[in-house]
């Protein structure tokens, strides 16, 4: 699939798009027919135009009826429906072509008439299908419709894989028959031939059989249900009863309005695990003798299962299957067979005698022996299984088909043995998934990440070449509603990413994913005009072309790491105090080079913590701060304010075109996970030659790190970068950069152009004098005639008003001196000290708390410190 840049395309600019295309052709199908030519005609649709039906047959006459349903529902048009075996002038002709494929069908609107025919009845629903969004979505309204405009077209389809499904569980939520029927609809307009109905779980039961009554009157209710995640650490319950099931007389409802829309109704009874619903009702059909069960109040996977050692056990499921072959006349019966644990069976007598009978070698096989048993019974009367991929295990008959749901690895393996496979892998097609990372503002989803894209990149014959593709039947889309309500929850959930799984499984061509959007905004129009409720996020998400902040210059690193964002490497120096390893592992001083021509700039990012702290601001320690290069100097553009763990902002907007140079900080208390930066979609974006020279390496505390910064391109080395065009590489350690011997170790493994030592605000004066001089010895013994400059720590403001804290820093930056001075008097060479002399100034405005400084602290700290570090290189560079 090509995912190119016009996926991320203005809004504005897609609907022109679409306007130039006059919103009747290919820009408005979905799923995208195999052929279409635009023809230089249009045709007139009034409500005088008749529905005529060259066929006589009841479903001809169905499908006629349906035609005018829609077009009522769709655009207030009430069309009349005829019967003439000759096509008429002014109207609508349907008719049936042997030599036309069963699925295929021929769309061809001219002036004169729109003519549908097709292989088969089926072929020309999949036409009306299509002819509902050739008709201009300009005329989909309440009001009165007449004299509709539809351009001339030409389109010859058929669909790519027989089977195109949609599985939906009933059971952790219950929907109303009504509710299912609406989905059933929203299959059609799709495409979707197959639907699968999860019928029966742990959680409920919710199909009536007749010969087993507490199925429904016990296993359909649960005493409450968990409201919270199932991965969180402490359960919450609502304590209301929950339940509902399905009449036979309903599911016969259900079932035949299905049929009228061309789709197969497969029931799925889930054993033999997944049956504590079951259990409830008639405990006598697990292993533990005597033992009471209730139906299921949380989710996950039960111990409890089908005993298979107990005959009855088969009799129950016979009986059972023997109703729902009368209910659903569908070539398959789905039974599951997923996450059957074997523990009851390892401690059960009765399943162990089997096993000896049977010679069976060990418990999985008990499973394939059951399922064995289950599929001769259905194909004595004239069904096939499906089942879940787990059914592999042990060996399964050539004739038995697979759900692949853990990956496609168990597809390609049955499809290789000349299995039938339908794929529906967890990655791409579990609709429970959250579509948006920016899953605090999504409703409670099950977890992971599916968006359109993901489901429009799928390929369900990867791994198989041409031969063993064939045994591919097609491809399904799964609702779990564990974490789903309600059914405008479900329908969120599933629109429109069952679009893109419908195209997929329709059309032979998906490779042009923009393509695909246009249209997609084409068919959100019906979505409205239906009130079907769906996700916006393609839309609405930030628009452009991103690239990996990795394939971009990184600047500001003091040493290679295994971790793209890290200053220092975190895996090499294990020995290091846990509090300084936590904190070097954070991205601050790090940022991002590059050029680019682009109006706007955004990013999407996401950070390792999402931790708030005292006296930073968001902004600092998990946003972006964006600097663009102007006259030659570097000014403030925008940033990348955090919503969460995982962001998505337009950083600056409403630039002009020209080339610029851009610098992105990093965080200052965060680690980058990922970061990609986005641009216009015209635009290009290039790395950039670092803009800064030489490698100055400032080992400190909080006030290096920019802790108190408003923002992190604010922190005073990513400053005097800027200011003065060296790079200084900022180790701010925080309060725990208290020169530890494997710290010192660290700073001497890294080469560089100066040691710039700002870390005495955190040892005490005893630490000074202890540490500081092993930090000279092992820094000048690796670096002979590398300059180390130590920075005497700032007098805060609360020293002024407060004597511990005066005297505290005076005992420091005494210690200091006086380390520097004995060791310059042993002819150390290249050792120099930075007096403090009101580098923040005492009128209370430097700081932020008494401690740290403020910008305009900064202002001051740098206005102090930048020149004498400056003239101190230079005085080197003369020596």
């Amino acid at each position: 699939m090509k995912l190119s840049s016009f996926s991320k395309c203005l809004p504005a600019f897609l609907f022109c798009f679409v306007l130039f295309f006059t919103d009747a052709h290919a820009s408005t199908i979905v799923p995208k027919p195999v052929s279409i030519t635009r023809q230089n005609t249009s045709f007139i649709l009034k409500s005088t135009t008749p529905i005529n039906l060259q066929d006589a047959s009841d479903l001809m006459q169905q499908n006629g009826n349906y035609l005018a349903e829609q077009l009522l529902s769709y655009y207030n048009l009430s069309l009349t429906v005829e019967q003439n075996k000759k096509p008429q002038k002014d109207a609508i002709n349907i008719a049936l072509d042997s030599d036309l494929r069963t699925d295929e069908y021929i769309l061809d609107v001219s002036q004169k008439s729109i003519r549908l025919v097709a292989g088969s009845d089926r072929g020309v629903f999949y036409g009306i299908q299509t002819l509902l969004q050739v008709i201009p979505s300009t005329y989909l309204s309440k009001t009165s419709a007449d004299n509709l405009v539809v351009e001339g077209v030409k389109i010859n389809d058929y669909p790519r894989f027989g089977y195109r499904g949609a599985m939906l569980d009933v059971c952790r939520h219950f929907f109303s028959v009504e509710e299912v029927k609406r989905f059933i609809d929203i299959l059609a307009l799709h495409k979707i031939n197959t639907f699968h109905w999860h019928l029966t779980e742990d959680q409920g039961w919710r199909i009536e059989i007749k010969k087993y009554p507490k199925l429904t009157e016990i296993g359909s209710v649960r005493a409450q249900t968990l409201v919270n995640h199932y991965n969180d650490k402490v359960h919450l319950y609502d304590g209301e009863p929950y339940g509902g099931y399905y009449t036979q007389e309903q599911i016969k409802d259900v079932v035949a309005y299905a049929q009228k829309r061309f789709i197969t109704i497969i029931p799925e009874i889930d054993m033999p695990g997944h049956v504590t619903a079951a259990l409830a009702a008639y405990p006598q059909l697990a292993c533990k003798a005597n033992e009471t069960f209730k139906v299921g109040e949380k989710w996950g996977v039960f111990k409890d299962v089908l005993c298979i050692g107990k005959e009855s056990s088969f009799e129950f499921v016979e009986n059972v299957l023997l109703e729902v072959m009368d209910l659903f006349p569908s070539k398959y019966i789905h039974i599951g067979g997923d996450e059957c644990p074997t523990e009851r069976w390892k401690k059960c007598p009765d399943c162990q005698k089997l096993m000896a009978a049977k010679g069976l070698n060990g418990e999985s096989r008990l499973q394939n022996y059951f399922t064995g048993q289950v599929e001769a019974f259905l194909q004595e009367h004239g069904r096939e299984i499906i089942g879940w991929d787990e059914i592999l295990e042990g060996g399964i008959s050539q004739t038995a088909t697979i759900m692949s749901w853990r990956g496609t690895k168990g597809g390609i393996k049955a499809a290789q043995k000349g299995n039938n496979v339908i794929m529906t892998p967890g990655t791409h097609c579990y609709f429970d998934k959250y579509q948006s990372l920016k899953k605090n503002s999504e409703p409670l989803a099950i977890g992971g990440y599916i968006p359109v894209s993901k489901v429009y990149d799928f390929d369900p014959l990867a791994g198989l070449n041409e031969q063993e593709g064939q045994n591919v039947l097609g491809l399904q889309a799964n609702l779990w509603t564990e974490y789903i309500k309600d059914f405008d929850h479900l329908q969120y959930m599933l629109l429109p990413r069952l679009a893109a799984l419908a195209e997929v499984g329709w059309s032979s061509d998906t490779e042009d994913y923009d393509d695909f959007l246009i249209r997609l905004e084409n068919l959100t129009k019906i979505y409205k005009a239906q009130d079907y409720n769906y996700a916006r996020h393609i839309f609405t998400d930030i628009k452009g072309k991103f690239v990996d902040a990795d394939s971009l210059t990184i600047v500001g690193k003091a040493m290679p790491t295994s971790k793209l964002y890290h200053r220092v490497d975190g895996e090499k120096y294990m020995d290091m105090p846990a509090p300084v390893k936590s904190l070097y592992t954070n991205s601050a001083g790090i940022a991002i080079a590059f050029q680019t021509n682009s109006s706007v700039i955004s990013a999407k990012w996401e950070v390792q913590k999402n931790q708030v702290y005292p006296n930073i601001p968001r902004i600092g320690s998990m946003g972006l701060d964006l600097y663009i290069k102007k006259n030659g100097k570097w000014q403030f553009a925008g940033a990348g304010i955090p919503e969460d763990k995982y962001s998505e902002k337009y950083i600056v907007t409403d630039m002009d075109t020209s080339t610029k140079e851009c610098l992105l900080y990093l965080p200052t208390y965060d680690e980058i996970v990922s970061l990609k930066i986005g641009v216009d979609e015209a635009a290009y974006i290039l790395p950039a030659a670092s803009p800064f020279v030489g490698k100055y390496v400032i080992y400190g505390s909080s006030i290096t790190q920019g802790a108190s910064a408003s923002r992190a391109g604010m922190a005073y080395p990513a400053r005097m970068s800027r200011a003065t065009g060296l790079n200084f590489i900022n180790l701010g350690l925080s309060g725990n950069g208290k020169m530890e011997k494997p710290v010192i170790d660290m700073l001497a493994d890294i080469e560089c152009d100066a040691f710039i030592m700002d870390c005495i605000a955190n040892p005490s004066a005893e630490q000074i004098r202890e540490r500081a001089p092993y930090a000279i010895r092992h820094l000048r013994e690796k670096h002979p005639n590398t300059p180390i400059i130590f920075i005497q720590s700032v007098v805060r403001e609360k020293g002024y008003f407060n004597a511990k804290v005066e005297v505290w820093n005076r005992q420091q930056n005494e210690a200091i001196a006086e380390v520097v001075k004995n060791l310059q008097n042993e002819n150390i060479p290249y050792l120099y000290l930075i007096e403090e002399d009101d580098f923040l100034g005492t009128d209370h405005e430097g700081t932020v708390d008494g401690v740290h400084p403020n910008d305009l602290g900064f202002d001051r700290l740098i206005n102090a410190v930048q020149p004498k570090i400056q003239a101190i290189l230079e005085l080197h560079k003369d020596l």
